[in-house]
């Protein structure tokens, strides 16, 4: 074995090599070959010819330093489309394999050849190396000041991260020796001698949560032992960490208002000092941060709280409102531009949790209503519209919907299988088989055309329940915040909680109304093939569903009709409130006629083939026209779940 030398021969430019040394060889399977390192264990060599990989990410000194090691040549190899770049467009597109096969079938079968498939047109634009090279060359690695990092060192020593976790590490400890003292004197002396579990922390998690909430930890434990006897309990923590969780449950924190009121007490005096320095410290880091988004407000600020007022009061009003949010997003890393706090932490952190309520309680009052200053009475009533609101909720079918389309995907590809297996078997000659797989093709497509209609009608209805959760998200939203307020207020009260009156979702038993061969299969220890060619039969909830819908739909024309001078004032301030928005927003449907077999188009003559509902035909479809111009051919079930949320319709 021979080694390369660095430096070429000055005389002839060849490269130089070592004299042959010997290399042990059970050392092999543990050595690296340096054929290729990276630019920074490359600095201070030179070699006679030096590759370069180039990405598009790297900074000018890192170029700098990949194209001078070569003595002879450097040259680069550039990446002129970005890596991992995820493709999130949309819609289908389709796979060259599918066209391969369809060329390959018609050259069997002497047709003409297919035109060749377009190419697919990637979202990415291919770049020049040059400008890749370019970007590189703009891209500056300067290195930071000493007198910047101190700068930064500075203006963070007192970052509420910091001072957090300060604050954790010294009150953590007194908090739990206080619950365990509580512990041991709500058990009693007949426990004395009992040693809690390591699940004792989600017990301290609990009482945490509960105290956030505005309950005693100690009447909260009492309770839990009176309850019930603890002597067969395998573990106390256990026991008592769910006896509380379960009368705790669904409360929202109460947090104070500064961490001067959070400082636990401690018998050394110096400790307690310095629990007290770094309250206050936490108090002005939040002032600051208040000031400072004052004098710069961002976007999430003043989306939350307005603009700053110019009055000194209202301006230390917005300064500590915007504090406590700011200081919020500063402990745990929230950076959104737009939305000050983010969501709800869960009841696992309920730290995190109680300083979010105290930031959500700075924040504006959400769409226009604020709940703080309403009585207890219209918090009640508020929060009853639930039941109310929920009871008209169409049916959930989205589960139902991906049945039907599984149906679909699945029939098309046994149809697909059995039309080759058919075609093969009539080239071999064996026209039994040939019928078979004909047969099972034939059974298969009237599947999937079953599924298929089953798709639209539940599309339908998943869009008119898409439509209403829209249209309801104010009010039900306004009612879960109505009994998070009455629950706060009154932590002792047993409420109930909050049940929804809409339909119950599809059961699985029902659900087996999509898949009644392959279910029958399955229990009867059939075999797949027998079991597949069984039709499908309309499940007995779909026609409830849409029996529902019509229900509903004949009870808005009786009301409709009620009163022709209501009528008549109803359908003018209607007409007055839709002029301005009748030019902006053109209509979605057009009326259509519903009939037993067939919806048209209201004042068009089918008859005569003319207007969009020309081609519209009586029997289990018919033609739906839309208002944008596009025409959905659909059945008779979904004309009537349409005819329930957006289309004017007339008895025939």
């Amino acid at each position: 074995m021979v080694r390369r030398l660095v430096h070429c021969d000055l005389a002839t430019g060849a490269r130089r090599y070592s004299e042959p040394f010997a290399y042990p060889a059970d050392r092999l399977a543990s050595t690296d070959w340096a054929y290729c390192e990276t630019v920074h264990s490359s600095q201070g060599r030179t070699v006679a010819i030096s590759t370069a990989l180039v990405t598009g990410g790297e900074t000018r000194q890192w170029l700098n330093t990949a194209m001078t090691r070569g003595v002879r040549d450097n040259r680069a190899i550039v990446a002129t489309e970005p890596p991992r770049v995820a493709n999130a467009r949309p819609g289908t597109r389709p796979a060259p394999e599918l066209h391969r096969a369809a060329q390959l079938e018609q050259e069997r079968a002497g047709l003409p050849p297919l035109p060749p498939q377009a190419p697919e047109v990637k979202d990415t634009l291919r770049r020049e190396a040059v400008a890749v090279l370019a970007d590189v060359l703009a891209h500056e690695e300067a290195d930071t000041a000493a007198t910047e990092v101190l700068r930064r060192n500075l203006s963070s020593a007192d970052h509420m991260a910091l001072l957090h976790a300060q604050w954790e590490g010294e009150t953590r400890p007194l908090t739990i020796a206080r619950y365990e003292r509580l512990v041991r004197v709500a058990l009693g002396p007949q426990h004395a001698d009992t040693k809690l579990s390591h699940k004792a922390i989600w017990l301290w998690r609990t009482l945490r949560a509960a105290e956030t909430s505005g309950r005693d930890a100690g009447q909260l434990l009492r309770q839990a032992v009176a309850e019930w006897p603890l002597e067969d309990a395998e573990d106390i923590a256990a026991v008592l960490d769910h006896r509380i969780r379960a009368r705790t449950a669904g409360q929202v924190p109460q947090p104070p208002d500064s961490w001067s009121q959070c400082v636990p007490e401690t018998a050394d005096p110096e400790h307690q000092r310095y629990l007290n320095e770094l309250a206050a410290a936490m108090d002005e880091r939040t002032e600051r941060i208040g000031e400072h988004l004052a004098a710069r407000p961002p976007a999430w600020a003043i989306l939350a709280f307005g603009l700053v007022p110019s009055d000194p009061l209202g301006r230390l009003e917005w300064e500590r409102r915007a504090g406590r949010a700011g200081a919020y997003r500063e402990l745990y890393g929230y950076e959104h531009p737009s939305d000050p706090i983010g969501p709800e932490p869960s009841a696992a952190t309920p730290e995190k949790r109680a300083l979010w309520h105290a930031a959500f309680r700075q924040l504006a009052p959400a769409e226009g209503v604020d709940l703080r200053a309403k009585d207890d009475g219209t918090l009640l009533h508020i929060r009853d519209t639930y039941a109310t609101i929920t009871a008209y909720a169409p049916r959930y079918v989205a589960r139902q919907l991906r049945e039907a389309r599984l149906g679909v995907r699945e029939q098309s590809e046994i149809a697909s299988r059995a039309k080759a297996e058919a075609w093969m078997a009539g080239i071999r000659g064996d026209t039994e088989r040939q019928a078979r797989q004909e047969e099972i093709a034939a059974q298969a497509y009237r599947k999937a055309g079953w599924f298929r209609d089953r798709e639209n009608e539940y599309a339908v209805a998943d869009g008119v329940h898409r439509e209403y959760m829209g249209k309801t998200a104010t009010e039900r939203r306004l009612a879960v915040r109505a009994d998070a307020e009455y629950r706060n207020r009154h932590p002792e009260e047993k409420l109930e909680p909050l049940h929804s009156a809409e339909p119950e979702a599809v059961t699985d038993d029902e659900r087996e109304a999509f898949w009644p061969s392959h279910i029958a299969a399955a229990k009867d220890g059939a075999s797949h093939e027998n079991a597949g060619r069984e039709e499908p039969a309309e499940p007995h909830w779909a026609a409830g569903l849409a029996e529902q819908l019509a229900a509903r739909q004949a009870a808005k024309e009786a009301e409709s009709r009620g009163s022709p001078s209501q009528s008549k004032a109803k359908n003018r301030t209607a007409g007055q409130q839709q002029t301005a928005t009748q030019e902006a927003e053109p209509p979605w449907v057009c009326p259509v006629t519903l009939d037993e077999d067939v919806g048209v188009i209201d004042g068009e003559d089918v008859a005569a083939e003319e207007g969009p509902a020309g081609g519209c035909r009586a029997g289990p479809l018919c033609a739906c026209w839309r208002g944008d111009g596009q025409s959905d051919v659909t059945s008779v079930m979904a004309i009537r779940v349409l005819a329930w949320s957006t289309m004017a319709l007339r008895s025939a």
